[in-house]
């Protein structure tokens, strides 16, 4: 059977871009979620501050139905205990934002000092429910036997919304810097599948040892007397690989010639690296249309 270059360099293309687009997508959607999360948890807070009807703050607290140890409390049949525990709620005095951040802190504080002592505990209300924390190796001695920190239905509400925005909203950085790596770890693998084709069936030299730079993948390709400075995009491109670069090496954070590639303002210089959903989409189709446009040049290769 012959050899068909462009129907494998084809098949090496579609496979990688359905794996793109995948991937953005995933990640475009866990950011849109985490953060209608974390805001859920963040207004639900000022609930606790604002509205006199603890009836109506808890009811929004449970309207989630994602809190670990709700079915602990509830049992069985969550929806009707949850509605008999709700009537047992009695109306309760209002506090004010200094006074549930002063006991939201001190709650905070015995869980440090239940860590240290290895000791996993749960802050709860019999008529609402309970959230873990502390230590979650099940090795530990006190695993099976955690300590309760017991507390009002309106502190509850209002420590457990703090606690989940707190631990969620940095997220949304996270999962937009993932997904700024994950992308490109699909490009470079589609780009060495094509190369190793190229390898395996012509008289070029063994590139594989290219280990994503854009500069040296450049001039492994103008060896081939394939300029990647045509792609219409290629500054482009290479100032999103210059983003991946900073998050896997730099940790994140802008150095001198980081900002000077990013063409960045120099007091960037020791900040951490944002990107935004926009840029996710910007990478996205940027890579896109790059695997679409090589392949065409590698085919002649093969002639």
């Amino acid at each position: 059977m012959n050899f068909n270059p462009q129907l494998h360099l084809t098949e090496i293309k579609e496979h990688y871009l359905n794996d793109l687009k995948t991937a953005y997508l995933a990640s475009r959607q866990a950011t849109y979620d985490n953060y209608d999360n974390s805001q859920f948890y963040n207004e639900l807070m000022k609930e606790c501050i604002l509205n006199p009807s603890i009836h109506e703050i808890v009811r929004t607290y449970l309207s989630k139905f994602q809190i670990p140890g709700v079915q602990i409390i509830f049992g069985s049949d969550p929806k009707k205990r949850m509605e008999e525990n709700l009537k047992k709620i009695e109306p309760d005095e209002m506090m004010s934002q200094e006074d549930l951040e002063r006991d939201a802190e001190q709650i905070d504080q015995v869980i440090e000092d239940y860590k240290k002592e290895e000791i996993s505990c749960v802050v709860m209300n019999y008529l609402i429910g309970a959230v873990e924390v502390g230590v979650h190796e099940r090795e530990m001695k006190y695993y099976y036997a955690p300590t309760e920190i017991r507390v009002s239905e309106r502190l509850f509400v209002y420590w457990a919304s703090r606690h989940f925005y707190k631990m969620l909203h940095p997220l949304n950085d996270h999962y937009l810097k993932m997904a700024v790596v994950y992308q490109f770890s699909f490009f470079e693998a589609c780009l060495k599948d094509m190369l190793q084709l190229v390898v395996d069936h012509t008289d070029h030299m063994d590139f594989l040892r290219w280990g994503g730079e854009m500069n040296l993948l450049h001039r492994i390709f103008l060896r081939m007397n394939i300029n990647l400075e045509d792609f219409p995009k290629w500054e482009l491109l290479k100032k999103l690989y210059t983003k991946r670069v900073v998050f896997i090496h730099c940790s994140g954070i802008l150095d001198k010639n980081t900002v000077n590639n990013l063409d960045l303002d120099e007091k960037l210089i020791g900040e951490p690296l944002k990107v935004d959903l926009y840029d996710l989409m910007t990478q996205h189709e940027t890579l896109k249309e790059f695997l679409q446009w090589i392949p065409e040049r590698i085919i002649p290769l093969f002639n």
